[in-house]
């Protein structure tokens, strides 16, 4: 038998398909999307049995499509993402193979693209829910209340539309993508499961399933990991992680890292890179080159988007991981990896009733500065800090969040 029939055979034994960009074979994570580590990790929470049941249709990241068994789970590159034509190769799959009853997108705007992109996404939920008659899970990483679309917002998220209507579409997605395509929506936290049931009034359809944090551990200490990075041992590294998107507020961090008390015992490191979907903005890398500038004239660290390998390191030398988000946020994968390192955080009042308040501050600068500047003067905040990360690890342990997910799955798969 050949490694097509083989593969084949056990595509026949699947009933559960994720539709999502995923890592390349070997990675956890990857710079298309924070979608591709956080799916990964969820699937590695199943059993191998479940594991079995499901597949994943990725987007294609080469020169050409791979098909490939990753840690038990099959995985099939059949999307491009920036290809408004994306929809129809994910049909045409799920249309061929009948033995997929129960359908999980991982839903976030820019993973198959553009603006355009955004459009078509309602579109293949009418196909797969409507035209297959299969059952339609959606995780929403975000969800936008109409009353916080401003100015700033539109600013933030590199959008080019009067307010006005970006209330409106916002509205109208959420409100017929989830009441007309989807049949169990998930989301991180009750905040947002709030949003949706007063705002766009849903209540049986959403469940609140949170973000999952991984059971890491430190495989180097503090003193070798900043070596290896050239940091000063003596000085408090502050640092900020991820994509560099307007509405992350990397913006308010630098004013506020401007006002510390003491600067020069502070190094503050910016990890990202460019965000796909306005990488090629005129505006965006305007706004980049500036953030760039500005780091330079401070001495911020920049190294970029940081390898798979490499995430471990900057963890650990970090003292302070500094989440300045502008927009109303869950737990990010970002704040999932450091609650997974047990690694201290600071987060904007944008995660307000998703963290406890004495580590939030305001969005403006001198109120950034006032909470660094408070967690470092005494050693009980930081020891304080560290049995938050503890509890809230243990509750959100992927195992966990792979369990409740099964849950959903079942319900489906019943109907």
């Amino acid at each position: 038998m050949s490694d097509h029939s083989k593969f084949q055979e056990k595509v026949d034994k699947v009933n559960i398909a994720h539709i999502v960009t995923y890592p390349s074979l070997g990675e956890k994570h990857s710079n298309f999307s924070a979608l591709a580590g956080y799916t990964k990790n969820l699937i590695d929470g199943f059993s191998k049995e479940e594991r079995d049941k499901q597949i994943v249709l990725s987007n294609i990241k080469g020169e050409q499509a791979e098909s490939f068994e990753f840690d038990g789970v099959l995985v099939e590159e059949i999307w491009e993402r920036g290809n408004l034509m994306f929809w129809w190769p994910i049909f045409n799959y799920l249309r061929v193979n009948k033995q997929i009853k129960v359908v999980h997108l991982q839903h976030e705007f820019n993973m198959f693209g553009g603006l355009l992109s955004v459009i078509l996404i309602p579109w293949l939920l009418f196909l797969i829910n409507f035209v297959l008659r299969r059952k339609v899970t959606a995780t929403f990483h975000e969800i936008f209340s109409p009353k916080l679309i401003n100015k700033n917002f539109m600013q933030a998220n590199n959008l080019d539309l009067p307010v006005w209507i970006a209330k409106i579409v916002f509205y109208f997605y959420f409100k017929l993508t989830i009441l007309l395509f989807i049949n169990k929506v998930i989301v991180h936290d009750d905040f947002f499961k709030n949003i949706l049931k007063n705002e766009y009034h849903f209540a049986n359809k959403v469940v609140t399933i949170a973000h999952g944090v991984e059971n890491l551990n430190w495989s180097m200490n503090q003193i070798e990991a900043r070596q290896k990075l050239g940091l000063d041992k003596n000085k408090k590294v502050l640092m900020f992680f991820g994509f560099l998107a307007g509405y992350k507020g990397v913006e308010l961090l630098i004013e506020g890292f401007k006002k510390l008390k003491n600067r020069e015992d502070y190094q503050l490191i910016i990890a990202g890179g460019k965000v796909k979907r306005v990488a090629s903005d005129p505006r965006y890398q305007a706004w980049l080159d500036k953030i760039m500038t500005d780091c330079k004239t401070l001495g911020i660290q920049t190294p970029g988007f940081v390898k798979n390998e490499d995430i471990e390191t900057y963890f650990r030398s970090s003292d302070l991981l500094i989440l300045p988000y502008l927009t109303p946020q869950s737990m990010s994968g970002i704040m999932a990896l450091a609650v997974g390192f047990k690694q201290p955080f600071l987060a904007s009042s944008s995660f307000a009733e998703r963290v406890e308040d004495r580590w939030l501050f305001d969005l403006k600068p001198d109120a950034l500065a006032e909470k660094v500047n408070w967690f470092f003067e005494k050693s009980q905040n930081q020891n304080d800090m560290i049995n938050y990360l503890k509890v809230i690890r243990e509750e959100r342990l992927w195992t966990v969040i792979a369990t409740e997910t099964k849950q959903v799955y079942k319900e489906l798969l019943s109907l």
